[in-house]
């Protein structure tokens, strides 16, 4: 779930920036220069990781949702049917998800300053080491 929230501030972030930043001041007196997210470079870019953002964080809760739901069947019944869904659903999720990827792509949008709040997400986030083991293993899972 912390992935995905990650996720959701840094590409708050980069959205709020390139709302809110011009590119650069016209030599026409009266006209503004335009903000970053009308720039079709922006929009490719910004728009398909804000899709990403919403499809993660909705699987990831639909996933505690189902992991809540089995849990009881397996402490009380010893039931391990859901298990395989369930580890199916997870490894699906950590080797679709790639957000460190996706932190590094916001980035360039957004800028690295301290009020932009990346920074925080740098430090306590980015050094986190993968876990459940690198894609390889997890497609065995799948298969």
């Amino acid at each position: 779930m912390n992935a995905s929230l990650v996720l959701v501030r840094a590409t708050t972030v980069a959205f709020r920036y390139s709302a809110v930043r011009r590119l650069f001041r016209l030599d026409t007196p009266g006209q503004e220069a335009s903000v970053v997210l009308a720039h079709p470079t922006a929009q490719i870019s910004l728009y398909p990781l804000l899709a990403k953002t919403y499809r993660l964080h909705y699987s990831v809760e639909r996933m505690g949702d189902i992991y809540n739901r089995t849990r009881p069947d397996v402490e009380n019944n010893g039931d391990l049917t859901a298990i395989a869904d369930l580890l199916s659903l997870s490894s699906v999720y950590r080797a679709y998800s790639r957000w460190h990827r996706d932190l590094s792509t916001i980035r360039g949008w957004a800028g690295s300053g301290g009020g932009s709040g990346l920074v925080g997400l740098n430090t306590d986030d980015l050094a986190k080491p993968p876990v459940g083991g690198d894609n390889w293993m997890i497609t065995g899972h799948t298969g």
